[in-house]
This record gives C-alpha cells, structure tokens and sequence, in this order.
C-alpha cells in the first residue's frame, strides 16, 4: 500500500510493557521511553498505547537519516488537559539544514497544544523564527482520541508549504512564508525527534495517551489521510487491516549454556498464498542482527521454530519472529529476551547442624542442591578446631551425588570446639556450605559431692554429712568423709565410709579426742578418680572429771570440808 513507501518511522505502542517502543518498519527507530511512561490497553488502535503525565515523560526517537524536502507525520493522541500551556506532541531537534545561527536554543519542528490550541512550528534560519506557524482556530478536544497530521514541503526559495490538520480537517496552512535562499532545501533530523516533550523546555510536556505515531519523507495525499483516519476509526501498519501477514515471537526454550530454540508463530497469511519465515537474534545492546536461514514456502499459519548453536554462556540475548513476502516486504513479532546458561560450575552445596554428638563420635549434615552441570566425584564434610575447614583438613565423606547426605564423623576428642562445613567436588571446583561449628561431650569424670555440717558433735564421737550429685558417668566406688586436726584431710587421713553411690549421707565419726578443733570433707571415688566436698569444721566437747567430797572425823563424827 502505499502508506508504507518512504515511511521513515512507525510506533504502534503495542508493546504492552518495557521502556522501549519499537519501529515496525525495517529502519528499527524505535523509541526510548523516558522518565517511565506507563502502558494502558485503552487503546486507539491496536493493544495498547503509552500514557504520559504532563511534567517528565516522553518517548525518544533515535536517528541521523536525512529526509528529503518533504516531510509528513501523523498520531493519534488523547489529551486529558493536564498541561493545558504547551503539551508538545512532537518536536525534532533540527528540521533545517545548514548554520542555524544564534536564533535561540530551538530550531527545529513542533507540534503543540498551546493554551488550549492545535499549533505547529517549522523553524527557519538564523533571522527568523519561524518559517510557517499553523494555528488552529477552537479549543482542542479533550478527553477523546484525536488524530493530528502535519504535512510540509520545503524548497529553497519560494514554493515551499505546510498543512496541520485535526481529525483529517484542514485547520490552518501556509504558502506564503518561505525559508531563505542559501539554507539547505532538505528536512534533516540529526538529533531525532521527540513525542511529548520539548527538549529546550520542561514546561512542555504532553499529558494523556499516544498512540500509532508515523513519520514519511514524503507528502500525504488526500487519499492517504482519509486511509490513516478510516473514517474516525484509524488504521494500523502496514495500514491494510489483515490483508498482509501477522507474526509473533514466544518465549524461548531448550535453552542452554551454547544453544537456544527460537519460537514464532505465523497468526495471518493476509492476501499471501507463501511467505518464509526467519528469526533474527542479537546480543541485547549489539546493533545489528543475525538472521536465520528463511523456511520457505509457508502456506498455512502456524508456529514455527528454528534451533540456534554456538552462543556464549550467561549471556543476555534478544530475539524477534520475521515474516518476508512479495520477495522484500517484512514483518516482525515483538522482541524476546532470553539469557543462556552459565555453564558447569563448581556446585552448590549447604551445611546443616551437627547431630548424634558424643565425646568422640558425631555426624555431620549437608546438603547439595546443585551439581552445577558436571558429576559430583566426592561429597562430605570437613572438620577443624579451628574456623573454615578445608578439604585440607579432616574430612568425612559420603556417598552419593546430589541431594542431602550424612557424614560420620569419628576419632573426636571430647570436651572440644569443632568447626564444620559440608563441600562437595565435580570438575569445576569444590564449594562448601556455611560454616556450623558444635562441642564434643564431656566423658567420664570423678563424681560430684558436697559436705554438709558435721552434726551429734561429742568428746569422742560425731557425725558426718555429706551428698554425691553426680556420679560422673561411672559407679560410685566409695564414699564418705575423712577427717584431720590440720586442714585439707584427704582419704589418706582419717576416714568414715558410707554405704551407696549417689544422693545424700552420714558417717559416724569415732575415735576423737575430746575439746579438739577438726577439719571434715565429704568424699567419693568412682573409676575416675577421688572427688572432695568443701571443707567444714567442728570441735569435741571437753573431757568431764567427776568431783568427790571430803570428810574427816571430829570428836567422833564424819564431818564434810569439802
């Protein structure tokens, strides 16, 4: 049709999502969408369209292409009035050739709602501001998708014109203005162009919906506009309905470190009997694309896929389904990313907390998640008394590759601080879990008594007490108390015994003397050694002489004198 020929750009911003809008045309201009314009399903045409708030969004069109002397652009946009002063709806950077001079800090085209009014600028030359200003006469609707169109032919010298229209009615035009001789007679965008922003100010923002926006080198004709506005209804590129082919590009799959399927489906034939059908791929950010050999001959729709080898691993990649008919004519789907695999690496593994601990065995917990792509040769943990163990340290291995595992750990010595960390080992490398660290029970020991105060303290008798708490792991072989006019009394000195093992006890203390300081200590005794309560005190009671009276005789009579 031939709204496509010298079609420079087109967004439909039927992308959906992102922050890019892509040219449907085979010049791939697409649009950068800045400061996060959102997506909105409510739509003119198409599935979607973008939404721009008024102070700070835009979309950007990248390009250098130098367009010839005429120039014609068209969208769909739904103003809500939000920046009802200047909302620009497009404005390019340069659109004439040669020294713009010092004729300010634009210079180029615009098309704006201005106080409530459609207008449209062309820049002229150094001397002057504009070489056309088209105005329109009422208040531009608000709230409802309107279709603005500027068409503007140049030459150098007289005979150059502009036209703006609304709705596909002609709101104003210019004849008589020219640009000066000794310009360039050629439009040219080195800078590109903006939709809904005026780079010179940040008072110019759009505020609502655009949608469908197309930019030719080349003179609309009447025929053309009435196409493009369908009667109020708008068309979409290749602005003939379904009568040409339609594809789209599904996420990718059998993706690995090297190698990648492609997925596409052929939606519509349009009036094609035969297309082919390709792909075209690229490292995301790369300029250019690779395209795959053309499956030729497609006579029904369909999806299709094409298997793609020698990529790099972990890397990010982007993709889009192609559609070519009448020999040079082409589709595209949307663009999909994909990333590829990163290849073997060492594995992942992960360390859980040691269980079945004793004084010298216990076992170690681990985990591996991973095998990162080569076959696990060894798993285990590795154990130290001091942080981070290696494989250069103890280990303890398990068999087995993937999954959780145990290891029995033996030889400990009790009483220690162990560090642990489960490792795993395939081709790539070792890695290890965390780092869980655990102590080694105690063992056997002497027991545990304490001495209570000595009780039925006599002249030569008394009564020990004493109380075994623990028996330390092994029988009780002996207890009871030992005793010393001089401190610290041990079972070399003298002792009293006590029948049992543990709990509380008495033993009868014999053979003391009487009104004597003596010094106690509860003992018990297992395979382990002797252990000894506290210390504690007592003294005898004094020795009693019985007293005996004296008499002597007086005159014949016992008499008491003492």
């Amino acid at each position: 049709m031939a709204l496509t020929t010298n079609l420079i750009a087109n967004h439909e911003f039927n992308d959906g999502s992102g922050t890019t809008a892509l040219d449907s045309t085979a010049n791939n201009l697409d649009a950068t969408l800045v400061g996060s314009p959102s997506w909105t399903a409510s739509a003119k045409l198409g599935s979607n369209a973008i939404v721009l708030n008024g102070s700070s969004q835009y979309a950007n069109v990248s390009t250098s292409d130098v367009l010839s002397q005429e120039i014609s652009f068209n969208i769909w946009v739904y103003h809500t009035g939000g920046n009802s002063y200047r909302a620009t709806i497009i404005e390019s950077a340069v659109i004439s050739q040669g020294s713009p001079g010092n004729r300010g800090s634009w210079h180029g085209i615009s098309i704006e709602i201005n106080d409530g009014i459609l207008r449209a600028f062309l820049a002229g030359d150094s001397t002057s501001l504009e070489a056309f200003s088209l105005a329109d006469t009422v208040t531009f609707p608000e709230n409802q998708w309107v279709m603005v169109t500027l068409v503007a032919n140049r030459t150098n010298g007289p005979g150059s014109s502009a036209f703006l229209y609304k709705n596909n009615t002609q709101v104003d035009s210019s004849t008589a203005n020219t640009f000066v001789s000794g310009i360039d007679s050629q439009f040219d965008i080195p800078d590109g162009y903006r939709l809904g922003s005026f780079r010179e100010a940040d008072d110019r923002y759009f505020d609502g919906r655009m949608d469908s926006a197309s930019l030719w080198t080349k003179l609309l004709t009447s025929t053309e506009r009435d196409d493009l506005y369908n009667a109020g209804a708008g068309i979409e590129y290749p602005f003939t309905g379904i009568t040409t082919p339609t594809v789209t590009t599904q996420a990718a799959s059998s993706i690995t470190d090297t190698t990648v399927t492609l997925n596409g489906n052929v939606t519509a034939l349009g009036d094609e009997t035969t297309v082919d059908t390709a792909f075209d791929y690229r490292v995301v950010g790369a300029g250019s694309w690779t395209r795959t050999t053309p499956d030729t001959g497609v006579t029904a729709t369909g999806a299709y896929t094409k298997g793609i080898t020698g990529l790099t691993a972990a890397e990010d990649y982007e993709y889009r389904s192609v559609v070519i008919y009448n020999t040079t004519e082409e589709v595209y789907g949307s663009e999909v990313t994909f990333t590829t695999a990163s290849g073997p690496t060492a594995p992942t593994v992960t360390t859980q907390a040691v269980t079945s601990i004793t004084e010298t065995t216990a076992t170690g917990n681990g985990n591996v998640t991973d095998d990162g792509g080569a076959t696990i040769t060894e798993r285990g943990v590795a154990v130290s008394t001091s942080a981070t163990p290696t494989t250069g340290d103890t280990t303890f291995t398990s068999a087995g590759t993937t999954g959780a595992f145990t290891a029995s750990m033996t030889g400990l010595t009790g009483s220690t601080l162990y560090y642990v960390r489960a490792y795993a080992i395939n081709a790539e490398g070792t890695s290890y879990g965390s780092e869980v660290t655990f102590t080694t029970a105690s063992g056997p020991t002497a027991p545990t008594v304490t001495t209570q105060a000595v009780t039925d303290v006599a002249t030569t008798t008394a009564t020990g007490n004493g109380n075994v708490t623990a028996d330390g792991g092994e029988t009780v072989t002996e207890r009871g108390v030992c005793w010393s006019t001089t401190t610290a009394p041990t079972t070399a000195d003298s002792t009293a015994t006590s029948a049992g093992t543990t709990g509380a006890f008495t033993s009868a203390i014999t053979g003391l003397s009487g009104s004597t300081l003596y010094y106690v200590r509860a003992y018990a005794s297992n395979s382990e050694g002797t252990s000894y309560g506290s210390e504690v005190t007592f003294t005898t009671t004094e020795v009693t002489v019985p007293k005996y009276a004296a008499y002597t005789k007086i005159a014949g009579e016992l008499v008491r004198i003492s």
